[in-house]
């Protein structure tokens, strides 16, 4: 037999109000939870959060200091290995120049005949002049790849510098540093065995010489005291500079 949703009213309607009241007392109580133990609860988690993002950036931080100090120390081994190779380089290239000979040919002395005697006033501050045999030289050979081994006296307001001033090898550096190739070549003069500056000039350096204001200068064909020209690759030669 099919019921109904009156059939179903109509048989609650015979319950017992006793027994109604029994099962709305049997049901089990809600749990409660207070906003306090919400927020204490949500306070804690974002605690905890924050802590262990702290200690990922904390790590973060660490790796890319340690990644950046190896880098660092690559970079600056790299950059000493770089210099001390251009030093090693610098040092070879110097050592060459300074050591390799002018093979072409040098012009020591007057070649055109005796000699003819002249004198000469001191050349005045920042002007050099060229004795006559030196430019009879520099003359017959213009245009041509030679070199002039020459010497020179310093003069300081007309007044004669010896040698062994310190202004004359003050001035003798400031020349090498310069580019002038200087060296102290063996002489023998009327006192015995000594040294004289000489250079390897090219006629260019002689006609366009770099002076200093405070100084005359007068270049020469150095000789020893028999005539003889002094020898520019003489083993006992010393570089200047």
């Amino acid at each position: 037999m099919k019921m109904t949703g009156k059939d179903l009213f109509a048989a609650l309607s015979f319950v017992d109000d006793a027994l109604i009241l029994e099962a709305e007392e049997a049901k089990p109580a809600r749990r409660v939870v207070s906003m306090q133990a919400v927020r204490r609860v949500g306070a804690l988690a974002a605690c905890v959060c924050v802590l262990v993002g702290w200690a990922f950036a904390a790590d973060l931080l660490n790796r890319a200091d340690s990644t950046a100090g190896e880098a660092a120390s690559m970079a600056d081994s790299a950059v000493q290995t770089a210099d001390g190779e251009s030093a090693e380089a610098g040092a070879a290239e110097g050592a060459a120049d300074a050591g390799a000979a002018y093979g072409g040919e040098i012009i020591d002395g007057y070649r055109g005949g005796d000699e003819v005697a002249t004198c000469y006033a001191a050349p005045q501050d920042g002007t050099w002049t060229i004795e006559q045999p030196l430019q009879d030289m520099l003359d017959s050979f213009a245009g041509e790849d030679v070199r002039f081994l020459v010497t020179f006296e310093l003069f300081s307001g007309e007044t004669h510098i010896d040698r062994t001033d310190a202004a004359y090898i003050e001035e003798a550096q400031r020349l090498a540093a310069a580019g002038y190739d200087l060296r102290l070549l063996p002489q023998q003069t009327a006192d015995g065995a000594a040294q004289c500056l000489c250079g390897l000039f090219t006629a260019e350096q002689l006609e366009q010489f770099d002076a200093l204001e405070t100084y005359g200068y007068d270049f020469y064909f150095p000789q020893n005291a028999d005539g003889t020209p002094l020898d520019w690759n003489d083993p006992a030669a010393e570089p200047v500079g």
